[in-house]
């Protein structure tokens, strides 16, 4: 599910410091296309939470897992 990411967020594969003021564009359509990936892990997964979140801890930044486990359990 990595590879989903990786093609629908491309732009926002990085690391995003804490630094980053929270409200710009940048970092809220990042917080929003990773929380989107979750919804749709939940579905390619039909509903197995377990395994969605197993697929979202599989992103590359702590920041990117909440976001997709976020998107997951709201879809549960």
């Amino acid at each position: 599910m990595v590879e989903l990411a990786r093609e629908s967020c491309s732009s926002y594969i990085k690391p995003l410091p804490l630094s980053v003021e929270r409200e710009t564009y940048e970092w809220r359509a990042a917080l929003q296309c990773f929380h989107a990936v979750g919804h749709a892990v939940m579905y390619a997964r039909k509903n197995d939470v377990m395994q969605s979140i197993n697929d979202c801890d599989g992103m590359p930044y702590d920041w990117m897992q909440e976001l997709c486990s976020y998107g997951a359990f709201m879809e549960y």
